[in-house]
């Protein structure tokens, strides 16, 4: 009978340390979220020192999974999956040391990769891929360099036909944007740049250029850019102020002075379909206050 009271004992000893080490005192243990008004378990988050340390567990109503994270001190680590409410894989991401990490995935409700990129340090660092959700032909192929965009840019149409492209630097948006219809007829986004020059040198010390875009757009910008760029690169230095529908590039010449410059303007216009298409044009600004 001892013998018997003493594993009963150990049995209940045993009971209250599982259930224990299954609780959540603020800091420590298992935090479980349930559904308003329902005992069904919505979210379970293991806790360490008052931060997330180990599994994240999230549901669906319907009791499925609907994703597993892993966590280190608040930092995702390691690879979070997500479900669909079928059960079917939703997303895979890749962290490490609480940074974007890897090939990041995504998958339509059968299953089918339509997203995918790579990253380094958190940045996107590889060709990005994106494919419609149930017939899966590709829509973009954008590149990226160390989380900036670079190289070629492509969208297509639904259809999988081309529909624009476009070339960038670091970020920079360079020359050569092209659009196309659904038909293949391509799109003529290009305008003329036309230049005034006004010089008020012995009265106002200042050499204007009113510069006017053909056919203006409300959104239409210009920028003074490098004349020592080479290729479709393109450097911005400074945005012309705009006054009506027309631009204003002016230089100061003090009495005793001169100006004698290569000027290189860039346009800046939105296309119909939401791109941008850059147009340059170059001259020499010159004058003296003698």
């Amino acid at each position: 009978m001892k013998n018997a009271g003493i594993k009963i004992f150990s049995s209940v000893v045993f009971l209250l340390l599982v259930s224990c080490s299954d609780s959540f005192d603020g800091k420590n243990g298992i935090k479980t979220v349930k559904f308003p008004g329902t005992d069904k378990i919505c979210q379970t988050i293991e806790y360490k020192d008052g931060k997330k340390n180990g599994t994240l567990k999230e549901y669906f109503e319907n009791g499925n999974l609907k994703t597993t994270q892993q966590f280190k001190d608040d930092k995702n680590v390691d690879t979070a999956l997500y479900y669909h409410i079928n059960g079917n894989l939703a997303a895979i991401q890749i962290h490490h040391d609480g940074y974007k990490s890897g090939c990041w995935k995504k998958f339509n409700e059968q299953g089918k990769l339509y997203s995918e990129m790579s990253f380094k340090k958190g940045l996107i660092d590889s060709v990005a891929l994106t494919y419609t959700y149930k017939t899966l032909r590709l829509i973009e192929r954008f590149n990226f360099k160390s989380g900036s965009k670079h190289g070629k840019q492509e969208a297509f149409y639904n259809s999988g036909k081309p529909k624009s492209v476009e070339y960038y630097n670091d970020d920079r948006l360079c020359l050569g944007t092209q659009e196309w219809l659904e038909t293949g007829e391509l799109l003529n986004n290009d305008f003329s740049i036309k230049y005034i020059e006004q010089n008020k040198v012995n009265i106002e010390n200042t050499l204007y250029y009113i510069v006017s875009l053909e056919n203006p757009n409300p959104d239409d910008e210009v920028f003074r850019v490098s004349d020592k760029d080479t290729g479709n690169v393109v450097s911005q230095m400074s945005r012309l102020e705009k006054k009506g529908d027309n631009f204003v590039l002016q230089f100061s010449v003090y009495e005793g002075g001169f100006v004698m410059e290569k000027v290189k303007l860039a346009a800046y216009r939105k296309t119909r379909l939401g791109n941008t298409f850059i147009k340059t044009i170059s001259f020499n600004a010159s004058a003296n206050h003698f």
